[in-house]
């Protein structure tokens, strides 16, 4: 009998509103995760008010992952810490036998560095989230879920680096599927030469090469599975259900996955 897995990967968007915790937009992603049957969708942007309204309506997932800053008294009562504890959870319908948060290299390590993070206001730790879960159709596999820095190569090249190793760690035992909000696009070096390491490993990269932004030419999100399995389906999640774009400015990327 053919088997279908339905996987997506979604930046939710960090606002003000989600951070306070809204409970309009909470339910219409808590009712779109169920309606769309995920097996598993990793996400980006979440703050901890968010996610725990997303839990209140959410029926049959549990979800996985740590926050940029932890969860401690730092990160709950600094305002400037608070608004920017993101995590990239990972709601899962399917039993877990290991949850990991790694931390991603972000510290500026040259004034170049320092002084654009100055400029654009921006030392948010990076992190990626790994869950290895058992699946009816693929077996045990690891989703690693991730959100990298964007606008200066020398950091990205060093988050690419950390994640490539860390991918190749979790390739000894397991088929791996690696996802998230990328900042970076095909035809940028850096990018292509992450994409070319993966092909390597048998990890393709699933093409769907539309702006996955509410922008124009912004193909940031994307979803990387083992090139043995048989993709039958993929693209926007925008164009499965419109009201999603009503939380984000991403559309999010979807794949449907067939195994005999």
């Amino acid at each position: 009998m053919q088997k279908t897995l339905f996987i997506g990967t979604l930046n939710c968007q960090n606002r003000e509103d989600h951070r306070k915790g809204s409970s309009d937009h909470a339910k219409l992603l808590a009712d779109h995760i169920e309606k769309m049957h995920y097996d598993l969708l990793g996400t980006q942007e979440l703050t901890k008010p968010f996610l725990r309204r997303i839990e209140k309506f959410l029926d049959g997932y549990s979800n996985y992952g740590d926050y940029r800053y932890g969860d401690n008294f730092f990160s709950r009562h600094l305002l400037l810490i608070k608004e920017y504890n993101e995590n990239n959870n990972i709601f899962v319908s399917h039993p877990i036998l290991k949850v990991r948060t790694h931390r991603l290299p972000w510290f500026p390590k040259s004034y170049q560095e320092l002084s654009w993070r100055i400029k654009k206001r921006l030392f948010a730790p990076r992190i990626a989230t790994v869950v290895i879960a058992k699946f009816p159709v693929v077996g045990t596999i690891a989703i690693i879920n991730t959100h990298l820095d964007y606008g200066l190569s020398s950091i990205q090249k060093r988050q690419l680096d950390d994640l490539l190793q860390l991918v190749r760690r979790y390739h000894i035992r397991y088929p791996v599927i690696v996802m998230g909000d990328f900042n970076m696009q095909p035809g940028m070096p850096l990018f292509d030469r992450f994409v070319e390491s993966l092909n390597d490993l048998g990890i393709n990269r699933v093409p769907v090469n539309q702006s996955t932004h509410q922008k124009p030419n912004k193909t940031i999100d994307h979803i990387f599975v083992p090139v043995i399995w048989n993709v039958i389906e993929s693209g926007l999640i925008s164009s499965l259900d419109q009201d999603i774009l009503k939380i984000t400015d991403h559309k999010g990327v979807y794949i449907k996955i067939q195994v005999k």
